[in-house]
């Protein structure tokens, strides 16, 4: 029978990648002012290091974490325009061994609207690099992270910024 589906099927796994999404474009206003992110609030110690240095341990570092162990080893996190502190604290992500990439968006709806961003640039760019594959389209240089859309010549960020790193 054509289209069937064997109990074998059913419980065969395949190995798929999962890519964590940590909305991080908020305000904080119900606890401001704090002088950095809130996502970058210190609340507990780690030891880093070859030495094992006692150091400070901000509280997404406790999400990361929670990720490593549960196999991910990417994530992107979303940032608003301003939130620079997050990708200068965590860079490339090693400094919590993961590879990170971060999406600066404007404007959201609210969380469930946020989260679904990533999907759909990723949906783009897993079908652009399968059209060039297949030699549909040309690759190209990465546009520059900078936009004049004030109409005034300013430079300012793009609405949906991606840095990749790592492969993210």
């Amino acid at each position: 029978m054509q289209g069937s589906v064997s109990p074998e099927d059913l419980f065969t796994t395949r190995e798929t990648e999962v890519i964590g999404v940590v909305p991080a474009a908020g305000k904080a206003k119900r606890i401001a002012p704090l002088p950095c992110s809130k996502d970058l609030y210190p609340i507990g110690l780690s030891r880093k290091g070859e030495k094992g240095e006692l150091r400070a341990k901000v509280v997404s570092e406790y999400l990361f974490d929670k990720f490593r162990n549960a196999h991910i080893k990417k994530a992107i996190l979303l940032i608003r325009d301003g939130k620079w502190d997050i990708p200068a604290y965590f860079g490339d992500g090693k400094i919590v061994d993961m590879d990170l990439a971060y999406m600066v968006i404007r404007e959201s709806c609210g969380p469930p609207e946020t989260i679904d961003r990533p999907y759909l640039f990723e949906a783009i760019c897993s079908a652009a690099q399968a059209l060039t594959a297949h030699g549909l389209l040309q690759e190209r240089k990465a546009l520059p992270l900078t936009t004049s859309d004030d109409g005034h010549g300013s430079a300012s960020r793009p609405e949906h910024a991606v840095v990749r790193n790592n492969g993210v």
